[in-house]
């Protein structure tokens, strides 16, 4: 059976200055959103579709829903308080999905932010082959930046190998199963994870390994103002759920865009994306 995309689209858009959810804001002429549920619903892969949402938001995902056009969509569902929350209720729809025999326990399941519009066919195709081989998969690449630890009294920086590091984005990829024994265990001790892969390697099974698969920088989270001028320059460069061939200097292009020009903003901070390291699981007693 194919797979299930869960596609989170709880958030806000305070940090943009909005008083509207960012993931309706056009972008080339499209809502932020509709961008990834486009492109999951031309993929042969994902066979279910299921979004969560905000209450408030009812009227604009029926919009999107139409814009999109597929039939893939199993359910629309107001999500909870934290993301952990959303992806609870995403949890839930799949549960009767697995329940009416329309997939199964090793299935897999890719949660995605609704607010990362350039999720491309051949990551969705890598990530659901590295995970459905070694139970979990999430994109990442190595921050291309120095990164060092600051002591806790802010008086010593310490250097981090950058190799040994990832910056993850979604969609994270595990199997339905896993991601049961996960959320219930979180749950019971009471966690809330910074993002599916946190949850999972602390409360997964034992067994299962979470694959790192390559991915592209262009594949940012819609968060601040600067963000979407971005995106707006990403999209030129976006034909059919992927990327055109580069043309001259664009890809520097993208890497001053996405480094060397950190967004300006009105003195909130811009919340990045985690960082998967590996770490002992803790037992949820822990």
């Amino acid at each position: 059976m194919g797979a299930l995309a869960i596609v989170l689209a709880g958030g806000s858009g305070s940090r943009m200055g909005l008083d509207r959810n960012k993931v309706y804001v056009p972008l080339a002429g499209r809502p932020v959103l509709e961008w990834s549920l486009s492109t999951l619903a031309r993929s042969p892969l994902v066979e279910h579709i299921v979004l969560v949402h905000r209450a408030e938001d009812t009227g604009e995902v029926a919009a999107v829903l139409d814009g999109a056009a597929t039939d893939k969509v199993r359910a629309a569902v107001v999500g909870g308080a934290s993301r952990t929350g959303s992806e609870l209720a995403g949890i839930a729809e799949m549960r009767r999905l697995i329940e009416r025999r329309a997939m199964s326990l090793d299935d897999v399941v890719m949660i995605h932010d609704g607010a990362r519009p350039f999720l491309t066919l051949d990551l969705i195709g890598e990530l659901i082959e590295t995970a459905a081989r070694l139970g979990g998969a999430v994109p990442g690449f190595i921050p291309p930046a120095p990164i060092g630890r600051l002591s806790a009294d802010g008086g010593r920086l310490t250097p981090l190998p950058a190799d040994a590091l990832r910056r993850v984005q979604t969609p994270q990829c595990f199997r339905a199963g896993a991601l049961i024994t996960a959320y219930e265990a979180a749950g019971a001790a009471g966690f809330d994870g910074v993002d599916t892969a946190e949850i999972v390697q602390h409360f997964g099974p034992q067994g299962d390994r979470i694959g790192v698969v390559d991915c592209d920088l262009r594949n940012i989270k819609i968060t601040v103002a600067n963000d979407l001028d971005r995106a707006h320059r990403f999209a030129a460069e976006w034909t059919f759920e992927t990327w055109a061939p580069p043309s001259g200097g664009s890809m520097a292009r993208h890497l001053d865009d996405l480094f060397l020009r950190p967004p300006k903003s009105s003195g909130s901070s811009q919340r990045t994306s985690s960082m998967l390291r590996r770490r002992p699981r803790r037992s949820p007693s822990a």
